[in-house]
């Protein structure tokens, strides 16, 4: 189960993974019976919450040691049939790789939720990877052996020596098996070139393109990779071999390109919808913009974004911890000179306008994770005893994956969520811009 030595041909392969795979969607499926069954020789049902820590026990003892043996086992058969095409065994490695870069997924899948909120999963992507593994499966399969002459196979499955080639035949070619015909290190270059244009468009142009690539290698650039060059393989095969096997590989190779196109499509509904709960929240416009605004956030940035509005003539600083109110004047040219000594004041005027930024505005989703500069901005008019909304505005992160499919060990790669304080003030100067009159 565990051998590394010798080669697998391509029949005792295909045999020897839907076995593996095989068992471990029985215990996938199976387990959920297994623990009805725990329960009931356990007579938990007698004791509140019980049967839920008898569940995790038995989820803790047999799902972890369940993925590990599918895992391991894989490497074996994976290392021996890579050989037996005339590659080097390592590469047979990248399949068991795959299969346990998804370990979240597949550990948890058919357990009780209490599995993975113990070992802080809280939420799973979808398992690239692990179909990442099933694509080079299947390839393993498909591929024939090195040579065209038959293997001699011992009782074990091991192909030994060709029964008809000569002792001095030359080996087979690494870049080209001479059976298969399958330019694998022409292919592999071929992948690299969309590789790196995708990792260099999903990267910030202010980062070198050879020091993330050297940082991120293997979380980001060779999951690429490893999509491209299926997808060259799957076509190559389809155009020469034009079998069930062949179309089977390519619409395998595809499913990641459906998914991030469908993350693309996701995305756009997502923020459609987000805008559209925005613009059902009831406002009320402001016919004159007073001369104070009450700026109240627990920290950040931007503030100096209100002197694009001219009618403001002062900002009160709002401090949330220590409730003291702080005066800041209009600076004499704002575009230069954006900042003036802050000066006490006892209390806020009778009129002014309210700004809450971040998690002080009452639309802010303790639950939710807003983009660095996606506020929420709150708006409130303040006089005569009332307070009315203005505006208000938010943008959840959620951002479309990159311009290219540019995979990543948690999925699709959708940048980072950060920001600078230019940024930030640009949002809050378009935010009052579209939420107060421009005649001032």
């Amino acid at each position: 189960m565990f051998e590394f030595y010798g080669r697998l041909t391509r029949a005792r392969f295909a045999s020897a993974s839907a076995i593996r795979i095989g068992l471990f969607a029985a215990s996938v499926v199976g387990f959920p019976f297994l623990l009805v069954a725990l329960s009931q020789a356990s007579g938990c049902q007698s004791i509140g919450g019980a049967c839920e820590v008898v569940e995790l026990l038995g989820a803790t003892a047999f799902k972890p040691l369940a993925f590990e043996l599918f895992v391991f086992s894989f490497a074996g058969i994976s290392v021996r049939r890579v050989r037996d095409i005339g590659l080097p065994g390592w590469i047979g490695l990248f399949v068991p790789f795959f299969f346990a870069a998804d370990w979240q997924f597949l550990v948890t899948a058919g357990a009780p939720w209490t599995l993975a909120f113990s070992a802080g999963i809280l939420d799973l992507s979808f398992p690239f990877f692990a179909l990442l593994g099933l694509m080079g499966t299947a390839i393993l399969c498909a591929v024939p052996s090195g040579t065209a002459a038959p293997h001699a196979e011992d009782s074990s499955g091991r192909a030994g020596s060709r029964a008809s080639e000569p002792s001095s035949s030359p080996p087979s070619s690494i870049a080209v098996s001479s059976a298969a015909r399958i330019p694998l290190r022409t292919l592999l270059v071929l992948a690299l070139v969309p590789a790196a244009i995708a990792f260099k468009l999903g990267m910030s142009d202010e980062v070198s393109f050879w020091l993330a690539l050297m940082t991120m290698s293997v979380t980001m650039f060779l999951p690429t990779l490893a999509v491209y060059f299926a997808v060259l393989l799957g076509l190559y095969l389809v155009v020469t071999r034009r079998n069930a096997t062949s179309s089977g590989i390519v619409v395998l190779a595809l499913l990641p390109f459906a998914d991030w196109g469908y993350a693309q499509w996701s995305t756009a509904r997502a923020h459609e919808q987000e805008a559209r709960e925005i613009a059902a929240i009831p406002t009320t416009p402001v016919a004159t913009i007073p001369a104070t605004l009450v700026w109240q956030s627990s920290g950040g940035s931007g503030e100096n974004a209100v002197w694009t509005i001219a009618a403001i003539q002062r900002v009160i600083e709002k401090s949330t911890l220590s409730h003291s109110l702080q005066e800041v004047e209009r600076p004499p040219d704002p575009k230069h000179v954006r900042y003036t000594k802050p000066t006490p004041v006892a209390s806020l005027p009778d009129e002014y306008l309210l700004f809450k930024l971040g998690r002080e505005s009452g639309y802010a989703n303790k639950s939710l994770i807003y983009a660095a500069a996606g506020g929420p901005f709150e708006l409130r008019y303040v006089h005569s005893g009332q307070d009315d909304l203005v505006a208000v505005w938010y943008r959840a992160f959620n951002p479309r994956p990159s311009a290219m499919p540019l995979l990543t060990l948690l999925g699709w790669y959708r940048g980072p969520n950060t920001t600078t304080a230019g940024e930030i003030a640009a949002s809050v100067a378009a935010f009052l811009a579209s939420a107060l009159p421009s005649s001032g």
